[in-house]
Parts: C-alpha cells; sequence; structure tokens
C-alpha cells in the first residue's frame, strides 16, 4: 500500500481508473464509432459492460464501507438492474455503479481526471487516424436553416451529437485543471475557439450549450464561488419537474411552445410523444425508437423519433424506482461536494444535469465526465478547489502493508 500525504490509495483505485480507460475505450470502439466495413460491434459493447460492472462491484465490496452503505448500494443496484433489463440499456447501471464506488476512491480527483484527460486525448487521435485511413465513415448529418442546408461531420462518429459532446468533454477537463494556471484571458480565448471550431464542424446544439456554460463557468467563477449555492440541491428535482411538465401539461399550440421546439430540434414533441405512448410503472418498459438513419433506410415506412430528454428517458424506462433512485444520487453527490466546499465541482456537475433536459447521457461518463467529481467523497471538509494537488514526492512504501 502506497501513502500519499496521510492518504492512502490501493489496488482498488488503480482498478476504479482503469475500469474507467477502459469503458471510454470499449464505449468508443464498439458503440460511439462507425465502421466503413458496416459491421455493428455492439455485442462486444455488452459483454465488455458486463465485465466491466463485475469489476465495479468487486471494487465497491473491497472499499470497506460500512454495513448501511453495503445494504443501501445492494438495494440500489437490484433495483435499477431491473429496470435496465426493462429498458435494455446498460448504460446507466455502470454510470450509477461509478457513483457508488468513487466515494471512497483515495486517488487525487486532479489526477484522475488528468489521465483521463490524456486518455481522451489518445482516443481522439485513434479515431481520426482510423477515418483518415477510411476504416470509419464520417457519416455526414444536414440540418435545414432558415438561410440553406448546414453539413455536419462526425469524422468516424457515427453521429455528430456524439462527437461534440466527447469533444466538450475534453474541453471542459482542460477547462477543470488549468482554469487556474496562466492568464484567465488566454484560457478564455482559447476555450471560445476550441469550441466554435466543435460547433463548425458538429453543428451540435447539445454540445454548443454545454461548452458555452463551461466557459461562462470559467470566465464568471470568481462571482459564483462567492454565492450561496445550496440551492444547486434541488437541480435534480427542478430538472424532473420542468421535464414532466412540459411533456404533459404545455399547450403545445402555444407560440412559446413551437419556437422552443424548432431550436431544440423537435425534442419537445417527441418528449410529449413518448410521454404519452410510453406506460408508465415501477420499473420502466422499453422505448421503442427510431433514428434518422433508420427512418430514411426505410424509404418512408418509418419516421425519426428519439428521447433526450434524461429525466424522462429513466422515468419511462427505468421506472418510478428508477427515477427516485437517480434523483437521490445527484442529489446526495451534490450535498456532498458542498459540504466539502467544493463549489466549482458542484457547479459543473450541476450543469451537466440541466444538460439532461436534452441529451440522455447524464449517466454515460464518455459524455458526462462531471460523474468523476464524487471521488473521494470523504475528504477534509476545509478541502477548497484550490487543494487539489498530488505530491508525488510525498509517496512512500510501507513494508509489510
Amino acid at each position: 500500500m502506497y501513502n500519499i500525504k496521510s492518504k492512502a490509495f490501493t489496488l482498488n483505485d488503480v482498478l476504479f481508473i482503469l475500469s474507467i480507460l477502459i469503458f471510454n475505450a470499449v464505449y468508443t470502439f464498439f458503440a460511439a464509432v462507425k465502421y466503413s466495413s458496416g459491421e455493428d460491434y455492439y455485442f462486444y459493447y455488452l459483454y465488455s459492460m458486463f465485465f466491466l460492472i463485475l469489476v465495479q462491484i468487486v471494487i465497491f465490496f473491497s472499499q470497506g464501507h460500512t454495513f448501511y452503505e453495503i445494504a443501501e448500494a445492494m438495494l440500489i443496484f437490484s433495483l435499477f438492474s431491473i429496470g435496465t433489463f426493462s429498458y435494455r440499456d446498460i448504460t446507466p447501471l455502470f454510470g450509477v455503479l461509478t457513483l457508488l464506488s468513487a466515494r471512497l476512491v483515495k486517488i487525487s480527483l486532479k489526477k484522475v481526471i488528468t489521465i483521463d484527460f490524456i486518455f481522451r486525448l489518445i482516443l481522439l487521435v485513434l479515431v481520426v487516424v482510423l477515418w483518415s485511413s477510411g476504416y470509419l465513415l464520417d457519416s455526414q448529418f444536414t440540418r435545414n436553416v432558415s438561410d440553406g442546408i448546414i453539413l455536419r461531420h462526425t469524422y468516424g462518429f457515427a453521429n455528430p451529437n456524439t462527437f461534440g459532446l466527447f469533444m466538450v468533454a475534453i474541453l471542459g477537463e482542460g477547462i477543470y485543471l488549468f482554469w487556474n494556471r496562466g492568464r484567465l484571458s488566454v484560457h478564455v480565448l482559447f476555450s471560445i475557439v476550441i469550441l466554435y471550431g466543435i460547433n463548425k464542424v458538429t453543428d451540435s446544439r447539445s454540445a454548443l450549450i454545454i461548452g458555452f456554460l463551461l466557459i461562462s463557468l470559467l470566465l464568471l467563477h470568481r462571482i459564483l464561488l462567492k454565492i450561496n449555492l445550496t440551492f444547486l440541491s434541488w437541480i435534480p428535482i427542478i430538472t424532473f419537474s420542468i421535464s414532466a411538465f412540459f411533456a404533459n401539461f404545455v399547450n403545445k399550440n402555444s407560440l412559446l411552445w413551437i419556437k422552443l421546439d424548432d431550436v431544440l430540434s423537435n425534442r419537445l414533441l417527441f418528449n410529449s410523444f413518448f410521454w404519452e405512448t410510453t406506460p408508465k410503472s415501477l420499473f420502466g418498459h422499453r422505448i421503442v425508437q427510431v433514428t434518422n438513419e433508420q427512418a430514411l433506410n426505410s424509404y418512408g415506412l418509418l419516421t425519426g423519433k428519439i428521447l433526450t430528454n434524461f429525466y424522462l428517458t429513466i422515468f419511462l424506462g427505468f421506472g418510478f424506482v428508477g427515477i427516485i433512485i437517480v434523483l437521490y444520487l445527484f442529489t446526495y453527490t451534490i450535498r456532498t461536494l458542498l459540504k466539502n466546499g467544493l463549489h466549482l465541482e458542484v457547479i459543473i456537475f450541476s450543469l451537466y444535469l440541466v444538460l439532461g433536459l436534452i441529451e440522455n447521457s447524464v449517466l454515460n461518463i464518455f459524455i458526462n465526465w462531471s460523474l468523476l467529481l464524487i471521488i473521494n467523497e470523504k475528504r477534509c471538509e476545509h478541502n477548497t478547489i484550490n487543494t487539489h494537488q498530488f505530491d508525488f514526492k510525498n509517496i512512500s512504501i510501507k513494508k509489510g502493508e
């Protein structure tokens, strides 16, 4: 066992980091990209996920949790697993387990983010190399706008939104790691240039929104960190309530609803459709969705309908139990970050929860790197964003441990 400034990290912590890196790699090459050969490797993704979930379970039970924490985790895992079989998507379950096991990871948070940041850059380079070599497709999408048609590129990824959000995840981790190093104006200008490039290539509104919010945080952090942020603990409930309200109660013929739905690429219309057509139950149902590609290949027989609201996806796909679990975990995470004085982290985490109004990937670490911000929840309460350091000079190896 190794000691780092009186904190020890174990094999479990190393396994945790490896599980995150392997997940990102597996999701990249088995789920997020599109091969020129037309081969679908999603089953390889599923097989890999079963293994990674088993690893996360082993990590959790080896961390020395209390009896109450173990009982809580077993209940959450058992109930959410039922919803997983109903909805038939295993990715959110891995996100839930990550939130549970990350609590007692003792390696410096910034060290973990740094490793993930570097690994994501490597994955991006590999995807671009495979695309330029002809192994991956640039699945070009189009968007009709008032002054013409916008061409959206993927450069190896299957969808421009996936490409854009992955790029913004890299940008977000970069902002988090380097925000207090060097001149703020340089960081802001550099981030704006990168976000402009991402938007120019992918025209992903989701990526543009979360990227804009992260850059705004970079600009306004000194003001925001002086504000009492306890209200953010209500964000999970507020975002779910907004989602249900717009899907069920808002007049769809109102000018506001029509304009907002147009800006959000028919997301509000699809939310209402799935709310009305999917039964509500304790553990959810499978949600039959039609992608734009499937609609095009059907020669007019099908119309594209995708549920991109995270909270409605969990509520309808995982049921009442699933949404209660998710709201509890998110609220717990925010309150824990606030208790530890991690204001920057809690704002970033909350921004991604707000993104859940238009993207259903809040529990997907490939998109939402802020799930890692709960790492080592039992750090000292006086810790702040300025005290996240990782000093290799203080590493010592004790015999017999």
